[in-house]
């Protein structure tokens, strides 16, 4: 089962680790809820010691909250074959999904306030501009579900989970190499508050 970690640093800024096989990367996000577009530009390019890097870090977008979990918490990470976001594309692949799903479809995700476990239900490729699945809260009821209804419907496969606009999201997303501007993304739902 691959573990994901939350802890906040001493610094105020937050971190987490990924743990899938054998892999862990630390996460950075944003320590106040207003979030700082500066740690998303600097996941895309640094590591956790702030070094310049190709493979850059795992990083959660500024705008969501680490004290408490958002409607829809997001992750990013890059796909090379040293990272582990790279693994990602197992849960769309056709020869590699059914295998990878059973192994890896419910993950850990521990904050330093609870354990909690996640279910995915949905992993599709995307182009970045074609849906907008980084909306991090929803106004309304209405959107919320059109919002789970079109990440089930863009899923590969049907895992036959059902969501409702009362789970909690997580959704991990990497760049694609299938397509230009391709991203994979899968999502999972709070199992265990």
């Amino acid at each position: 089962m691959a573990r994901l970690l939350w802890a906040t640093a001493n610094s105020g800024e937050s971190f987490n680790a990924f743990s899938q096989k054998t892999k862990a990367s630390p996460i950075f996000g944003s320590s106040t809820s207003s979030g700082d577009a500066k740690n998303l530009t600097n996941g895309i390019s640094r590591d956790i010691y702030g070094e310049k890097t190709i493979s850059a870090s795992i990083f959660m977008d500024y705008r969501n909250n680490t004290d408490v979990l958002d409607d829809n918490t997001i992750i990013y990470g890059h796909n090379l074959n040293t990272t582990m976001f790279n693994d990602l594309d197992f849960f769309v692949d056709e020869e590699t999904r059914d295998e990878f799903y059973k192994a890896n479809g419910i993950f850990r995700f521990d904050t330093v306030y609870k354990y909690m476990q996640w279910e995915v239900y949905s992993a599709y490729v995307v182009d970045k501009d074609d849906f907008n699945y980084l909306i991090t809260n929803f106004s309304d009821v209405s959107s919320h579900r059109a919002f789970l209804d079109e990440t089930l419907e863009r899923s590969a496969v049907d895992w036959n989970i059902s969501v409702t606009t009362s789970d909690t999201i997580l959704t991990l997303s990497t760049c694609n190499h299938w397509f230009n501007n391709s991203r994979t993304v899968v999502h999972a739902r709070l199992i265990t508050p």
